[in-house]
């Protein structure tokens, strides 16, 4: 236990003065946020959240002043980003905190953030702002000798590979490696994205078994211990400069300090902060969040609904006259089938697949070709390079399609069967016919 920490029941005489060399760090945050899209993205509520509770916790606990927090939620396009950047970065001299969350998108083997207006099929000319164009700016533009690049999205790892530091410290830390997807929802709380959950955690919280400050390495060692004890993906930090020496706040475990106050998203969208000061409110006219539903009612019949049809047409598909005699929904991530036909055609052999559907699912769980795929998805999907993949088996062969739809929480793969020898190409182009429908009902369902 640290020396003259203080009795849990008592408050250090004096907060402000018992900070008062990080408070004299001048300090700027610009808080990012991607929730709500037109085309081709599932919308983000949590990142709303995410925003205000951060924005609140750089005021309270890390001491940056209101008026130096920057908060752009679902801007139209990247140019506006950049010319907000631009326009309200200052001459800090110390310290410039930066956070992004939002969606991610790998196209023409390069990292895009797409903005609401931005299209999925073509992010470079519809306003997706390039992830190291955003980290270059800010260093370009900004005076502070210390720049901390916070990112929570899919494949985020590949940021700040090619950036220039111009001799400042440069600190990223990332919500995931260059491979994985992040976690849409905290499995702590629904209304918090994963990483951002346990960074916030961490802020409001403390940190035990550290000393009266956090340092950036005391941080990130904490935020990956309590990621990787729930399972999620581990965050990656890359270092310019020495993160163990870089402090950024008071250890909140160290001292007593009163509870803050969580953020709350009310039925009608908006967002607030519980407080009797009412230090930090924010409402519709500032940050706009996904109106939730009155009830999960609607929503779950629906999803029956589109369940039905999927059962339905996978079936109508294999009792026709084509190379398809099984079809098989594959959670790439947990290694499982999710769906397949429950029916067959009687002229052919479909229900060697669909009668052994356990096997058929750990053929495609073990086969090495499989990982492979699986490894290659997350950067080499969306770029187009890799769609389907073509596997000969004793029973027959199959075709895996990827689907590429941001609307899907996990990498999905179609399976269609076919027990006939021919080559693949028949199966290819029978099976290409009905990737949209099965897609589409997907969507609805998962």
């Amino acid at each position: 236990m640290p020396k003259n920490k203080p009795h849990l029941d008592s408050k250090p005489q004096d907060v402000d003065e018992a900070r008062n060399i990080l408070s004299l760090l001048k300090k700027q945050a610009i808080l990012i946020g991607a929730s709500e899209f037109d085309d081709g993205f599932q919308n983000l509520p949590n990142v709303t959240t995410n925003l205000l509770k951060l924005n609140l916790l750089l005021n309270k606990v890390v001491g940056i002043d209101k008026d130096s927090i920057y908060l752009m939620l679902d801007m139209n396009y990247s140019n506006e980003i950049t010319s907000e950047i631009i326009n309200s970065i200052s001459n800090i001299s110390d310290m410039i905190i930066v956070y992004y969350a939002g969606h991610s998108l790998i196209h023409s083997k390069q990292l895009y953030l797409p903005m609401k207006k931005t299209m999925f099929n073509a992010p470079e000319y519809t306003g997706a702002l390039l992830v190291d164009d955003l980290l270059q700016l800010i260093i370009n533009k900004s005076k502070a000798k210390q720049i901390i690049f916070i990112l929570d999205f899919c494949f985020s790892g590949l940021a700040g590979k090619n950036i220039d530091t111009r001799g400042k410290d440069i600190f990223l830390i990332t919500a995931t490696s260059s491979i994985e997807r992040a976690k849409a929802e905290s499995p702590n709380n629904s209304n918090y994205t994963a990483f951002t959950y346990e960074l916030l955690s961490i802020l409001e919280n403390g940190v035990e078994a550290v000393g009266e400050i956090l340092t950036l390495q005391d941080i990130f060692d904490s935020l990956k211990e309590q990621l990787e004890s729930k399972n999620l993906p581990l965050p990656q930090i890359t270092s310019y400069g020495s993160p163990n020496k870089l402090e950024i706040c008071k250890n909140r475990a160290y001292y007593n300090f009163d509870k803050i106050e969580d953020v709350f998203v009310d039925e009608n969208g908006d967002a607030f902060v519980d407080e009797v000061d009412n230090t930090f409110s924010v409402l519709k006219d500032n940050v706009t969040t996904e109106s939730k539903p009155n009830s999960n009612t609607t929503s779950e019949v629906n999803m029956s609904k589109a369940r039905q049809e999927l059962d339905k047409l996978l079936n109508n598909i294999v009792v026709e006259p084509n190379e398809i005699d099984a079809i098989f929904v594959f959670d790439l991530t947990h290694g499982r089938c999710l769906v397949h036909n429950t029916e067959y055609n009687t002229d052919r052999q479909g229900n060697v697949f669909v009668d052994k559907i356990e096997a058929v699912t750990a053929i495609l769980s073990g086969l090495r070709s499989i990982n492979t795929a699986m490894q290659e998805y997350g950067q080499e999907i969306q770029g187009g390079k890799l769609q389907h993949v073509f596997f000969q088996l004793d029973e027959g062969k199959l075709i895996l399609h990827f689907l590429n739809s941001y609307r899907l929480h996990s990498p999905i793969a179609i399976v269609f069967a076919s027990t006939t020898a021919s080559d693949s190409g028949p199966l290819l182009w029978h099976s290409q016919k009905y990737i949209g429908s099965i897609t589409e009902l997907l969507e609805r369902i998962l």
